[in-house]
């Protein structure tokens, strides 16, 4: 592939980029980075008025395969992706079977590859079965190339098990990725404890069970000296917490989902299904603070939690129906929505969702320089576009966003040294 992006704002954090510039791509290797490159016979994309990023990492979404290929599958998943700009995927371990063994994260890998429209990097899970009980195969599943491993959504109550998780995955340079659940207060929660959830008879969990759970793993971390990211937090107490940790040097990561950012508790005030997620959506206050968290840098990465569900599965009573929304291929316009009003710098932005998760888990590539293979995102931040069933390319719809109107898509998605996204418009050879 020879192509030539022009006159798009370059954005790279870790290279401190930012500015209009051309992007020269050659057989699918960054040639040059430039006020001008020389183009030949590149083919041109016009990026005026655009944002030309790193290739988007997302370190946790839901895939389904193997064993639910009905509600997503790698391929449909891939592409829910690319189109929603990323080029690294995490995806978590609850499958069926379960991600807790060399093989299966072999096999995932490979049918990742075999797709190719972005990189698949699965998540270990932490303990056989996400019992958690019994430790994975975390030594052969590190060698066979995950990058972390997690109990994804299933609670750990064991604190010796738990320490003993630490101690064991730290002797092979992996992070623990741990949401904060405790079970027993957790158990069926539909939101935040709170004014809302009293309102609507809905079933809750209060803020200080899960901020209990993130002193648990700071505690732990800062025992260990084992680094760990804390996944979902989603209350103002869990942010300071997080905060006070940092100031006394202990090595943790926090990410926060994008529908966390962009809707509260309020959002279930008319029992949609498609915010029940995991954990659950809180109140104004708390929403606020996570944004306020993420801008600065207390909250390291923005994850999009993407759960696919099949429709049968969501067409319930709010009590029943399962856990979790599409979030892929919204992420990137909930995102800028908070550029637009000024709540979160372009920086930090691409910081949240590129460069940093690349540089903690050590997830190569994605710079923008001569010498790279191209990993890279084109934003158009002005493209609207309404949220509708036809124009979801995940399996599942269970989006609570259908029908709204969003701002802020991509526009192209390059891995690999290819395109494997990009949306419908004119492109033209460069004379």
């Amino acid at each position: 592939m020879n192509l030539k992006i022009t006159n798009g704002r370059v954005i790279d954090p870790a290279l401190g980029i930012d500015s209009v510039l051309d992007v020269e791509i050659r057989d699918g290797v960054i040639a040059d980075v430039s006020k001008k490159t020389k183009g030949g016979d590149s083919e041109i994309f016009d990026a005026s008025g655009m944002w030309v990023v790193p290739g988007l990492v997302d370190l946790y979404a839901h895939l389904r395969e193997p064993g639910e290929e009905y509600k997503e599958d790698i391929a449909s998943g891939s592409l829910a992706a690319a189109k929603g700009g990323f080029t690294t995927v995490m995806c978590a371990p609850d499958t069926n079977p379960v991600i807790d063994n060399a093989a299966i994260v072999e096999e995932v890998i490979k049918k990742g590859e075999a797709v190719g429209l972005v990189e698949i990097i699965p998540q270990g899970a932490i303990s056989q079965g996400l019992e958690g009980s019994h430790l994975s195969e975390i030594g052969d599943m590190a060698r066979a190339g995950i990058r972390s491993v997690t109990n994804a959504d299933s609670a750990i109550s064991t604190m010796r098990f738990l320490r003993n998780c630490y101690e064991y995955v730290g002797t092979f340079g992996l992070i623990p990725s741990l949401v904060p659940l405790e079970a027993s207060m957790w158990e069926g929660a539909v939101a935040g404890e709170g004014f809302i959830a009293t309102k609507l008879g809905l079933k809750s969990v209060p803020a200080a069970s899960e901020e209990a759970v993130i002193a648990r793993e700071i505690a732990l971390s800062e025992l260990t000296g084992v680094p760990v990211h804390i996944m979902k937090v989603t209350t103002a107490g869990g942010v300071r917490l997080i905060s006070d940790a940092r100031a006394r040097g202990v090595k943790v990561f926090a990410s926060v989902t994008q529908h966390h950012l962009a809707l509260d508790d309020s959002a279930l005030l008319e029992y949609d299904v498609n915010c029940k997620v995991v954990p659950p959506l809180r109140g104004g206050e708390d929403r606020l603070a996570l944004i306020r968290g993420l801008a600065d840098g207390t909250i390291d990465f923005v994850v999009s939690d993407h759960s696919p569900q099949a429709r049968e599965n969501k067409e319930l009573e709010i009590d029943f129906a399962s856990y979790g929304m599409t979030a892929l291929e919204t992420a990137v316009p909930l995102m800028l929505d908070l550029v637009a009003n000024g709540s979160l710098g372009a920086k930090r932005f691409v910081e949240a969702m590129a460069t940093k998760p690349r540089d903690v888990f050590g997830i190569k590539g994605g710079r923008i320089k001569a010498g790279e293979k191209a990993a890279l995102t084109v934003i158009d931040p002005s493209l609207e576009r309404v949220i509708s069933l036809e124009n979801i390319v995940s399996k599942s719809k269970n989006s609570p966003f259908l029908g709204k109107r969003l701002k802020g898509f991509p526009v192209l998605t390059i891995f690999s040294g290819r395109i494997t996204y990009q949306a419908e418009r004119e492109s033209k050879k460069s004379r």
